[in-house]
């Protein structure tokens, strides 16, 4: 943890606390691919790297903290505002059989990425059921990293791998209209838009019951009026005589 000074408006400093993220390979021997250590303000949120490493007879199962949990995070996590140093070591699981990676596909925050995988070969081995989630974006599929470029499901079943294999989250980006909600009062798409008065209609119609009298209502005063108006017009007419 180191400390920074920032110049306030009157004249003075006030501290900054810089945390420091080291990424150890959790081992003597070599180790290609290694993510670069980084530099977190305090309170500041932290999306773990998406780069995997990479050790010769090895898997990389996750990247274990040091704290008191000891908890296994997964690449493109992200961590909440900081309050630390946070030290990531690599934990590696001998390899007897064929990997089954999963990758996020993206630098950006991913959550519910599942950990890595390993079978035996030809074996069946069934997709992880858990569905990746990242802001702005809807998961539609792993994209396999063999010849006809197999896009799976979670859950697909696969049967006699042979290979290692290399599954790649795919995003679509959700647009505008994904996320507004239709006002009924709104008129669609070439739809005429509604007047004043007949939305005042509307909004009384709404308030009677919804059964066949809210057409009977309309139809009787109707007729009163009427039979008033036919009254009136006999009356003024004997007047008149």
């Amino acid at each position: 943890m180191t400390a920074q000074w920032q110049k306030l408006g009157g004249g003075g400093e006030t501290p900054i606390t810089i945390f420091k993220i080291l990424y150890q390979a959790g081992t003597d021997e070599r180790v290609e691919a290694m993510p670069e250590n980084a530099e977190v303000k305090q309170g500041e949120d932290y999306v773990i790297s998406s780069q995997l490493p990479a050790r010769a007879g090895y898997l990389f199962i996750g990247w274990q903290a040091d704290d008191q949990a000891g908890t296994v995070y997964q690449a493109n996590t992200l961590l909440q505002k900081l309050q630390g140093d946070l030290t990531l070591t690599a934990k590696w699981q001998a390899i007897t059989g064929l990997q089954v990676l999963y990758l996020a596909g993206t630098a950006e925050s991913v959550q519910n990425l599942p950990a890595p995988a390993e079978i035996e070969v030809g074996s069946a081995y069934i997709i992880s059921d858990l569905i990746p989630v990242r802001e702005g974006y809807t998961f539609s599929g792993w994209l396999a990293d063999d010849e006809a470029g197999t896009l799976y499901q979670p859950s697909d079943r696969l049967t006699n791998v042979q290979s290692k294999l290399v599954l790649t989250a795919q995003w679509e980006e959700l647009k505008a209209e994904d996320h507004q909600v239709a006002d009924p009062e709104t008129p669609s798409q070439g739809e005429p838009p509604t007047s004043a008065k007949a939305k005042e209609k509307m909004k009384i119609l709404r308030l009677l019951p919804m059964t066949g009298e809210v057409y009977q209502v309309p139809v009787l005063l109707i007729i009163i009026l009427g039979g008033i108006s036919v009254g009136v017009w006999c009356w003024r007419k004997k007047r008149n005589l």
